[in-house]
């Protein structure tokens, strides 16, 4: 059976003229015999695309208000199952099953029918975009924790990725490469470490013309808590506080073949007294070195006693 005229804005027609639009409609009687049709379907051809409208599409059509489709497991079921149901709202059922907010439609296979399914892998999705309990992405990676963008489309993470699911547990190493803080431990709110990790190496560049990389105390906003850069404004590298070996006398300034070229100091305190003794008389002193305007002075730091370095001059 082929259906179809010429398209006429919704009047009757028998006309099936060449290279003319065309259309064909099929209804149902309304409960109301004063209203129109109900709308079954709507085909319609342009020349550029053909249409295919269930349900409605049609002015002299009253629209469905809910669209089932019905299977059976055999040729010699009457009724049969309805799988799928479209409602008036738009909604869309697995049969009369619409599921809740939130859930996702997971295929049953070659033999089975889908399903609504709530994701397992603890994973919401907000106004803000938020990604929270232990999940994988690419099979690979895992976040342990939550990561969120804020409504200012701000990145923001409690808690560390890695490549590992055996290293979970925050207070070991994480395997593979980690970002994001340490959740667990004795700063674990609200204060909790960033940890920034890789088995081999990190590489971290910032370019001398925007103030290259800053290290702070605190917050960087904080303009008094800086404590050292590295190429702000040049290629030099700055430090803004005390810079100390974590021992005393236990460390070295270079190296027998890695000296630095020259030393510029103020005064110089000299003390081997947490190293040992020195190699001559088995003692072990406490020496401060500063200049005059003629003269170097030692002062012996452990008898209080000043001494002026005797220099010859030479030409």
């Amino acid at each position: 059976m082929i259906i179809g005229a010429d398209s006429n804005s919704g009047n009757n027609t028998n006309a099936r003229t060449n290279n003319a639009a065309k259309d064909g409609r099929i209804g149902h009687v309304h409960y109301h015999n004063s209203e129109e049709p109900i709308g079954i379907v709507r085909c319609y051809s342009d020349g550029a695309n053909n249409y295919v409208y269930f349900g409605g599409g049609s002015s002299i059509f009253n629209a469905a208000t809910m669209l089932s489709f019905y299977t059976a497991t055999n040729d010699a079921t009457t009724n049969g199952t309805e799988r799928l149901r479209i409602g008036s709202q738009g909604q869309f059922g697995i049969g009369s099953n619409y599921g809740s907010s939130g859930q996702v439609m997971t295929s049953g296979g070659p033999s089975a029918a889908p399903s609504w399914q709530t994701p397992s892998a603890g994973v919401s999705v907000s106004a803000n975009n938020t990604w929270s309990g232990t999940n994988t992405f690419n099979s690979a990676t895992y976040l342990h924790g939550t990561v969120y963008t804020d409504d200012n489309n701000h990145f923001q993470q409690q808690g560390f990725f890695t490549t590992n699911t055996s290293n979970q547990n925050t207070n070991s190493s994480p395997g593979g490469y980690s970002f994001g803080y340490q959740m667990s431990g004795s700063w674990s709110h609200p204060y909790p470490d960033l940890i920034l990790g890789y088995h081999t190496g990190i590489r971290i560049g910032a370019h001398k013309n925007y103030n290259g990389i800053r290290f702070y105390a605190d917050h960087p906003g904080s303009t008094t808590d800086k404590l050292f850069s590295i190429g702000e404004g040049d290629g030099q590298t700055r430090c803004y506080n005390n810079f100390l070996p974590s021992s005393n006398g236990s460390f070295h300034l270079g190296s027998s073949s890695a000296r630095w070229g020259i030393v510029y100091t103020s005064d110089l305190s000299l003390s081997n007294e947490a190293s040992g003794p020195n190699d001559v008389d088995g003692t072990w002193g406490d020496w401060t070195l500063q200049e005059g305007e003629n003269d170097i002075y030692m002062i012996n730091n452990r008898t209080g006693k000043k001494f002026a370095i005797n220099m010859r001059e030479v030409t």
